[in-house]
């Protein structure tokens, strides 16, 4: 594979899993009662990460993550779950590889957060063929999925950030 191939591969993973840290962030922020512009205290919190070992798991899906929300578990190459025991919330984790389109990906998530309740809010006006992300919220939950072509697959980020 070309050196500019895996550049471009490294840049596009890169970006995605900025963009759900962002979105993930921004909503515990969001959530903390810090206004914007305004001075909040800030603490130290407790987080607790529990890495699913992939390799050897019977089940390659976190503890707690949402058993209706679809996901191709053969190829699973990150899952996790972070749990913010100090608000209340634990954000769930699952990235992995598809032959399908991220046109077809999308339009899967899509009808499945639309049939489950969830209300639909466009995040990215970036939206392309090769590039989707959809965010929505049900019962103070919420769920994000980016989609991103690269090489001759999908990658697929779902994350779901659960408030007890």
């Amino acid at each position: 594979m070309p050196p500019e191939q895996t550049s471009n591969k490294s840049t596009v993973t890169l970006v995605v899993v900025f963009i759900v840290l962002a979105i993930g962030i921004y909503l515990l922020v969001k959530n903390s009662g810090l206004k914007s512009g305004g001075m909040g205290e800030i603490t130290q919190e407790n987080i607790v990460v529990k890495n699913v070992d992939i390799n050897s798991a019977e089940s390659k899906i976190p503890e707690g993550f949402p058993s209706n929300i679809p996901i191709e578990a053969l190829e699973i190459y990150t899952s996790n779950s972070l749990d913010y025991t100090d608000r209340g919330v634990i954000q769930h984790s699952v990235s992995y590889k598809t032959h399908k389109s991220v046109i077809d990906k999308n339009k899967e998530y899509y009808n499945f957060m639309v049939k489950e309740g969830y209300v639909l809010a466009e995040v990215a006006k970036t939206n392309t063929d090769t590039f989707k992300n959809l965010y929505g919220s049900k019962d103070g939950d919420v769920l994000t999925v980016t989609m991103s072509f690269q090489g001759n697959r999908t990658n697929v980020d779902v994350v779901f950030l659960d408030r007890q």
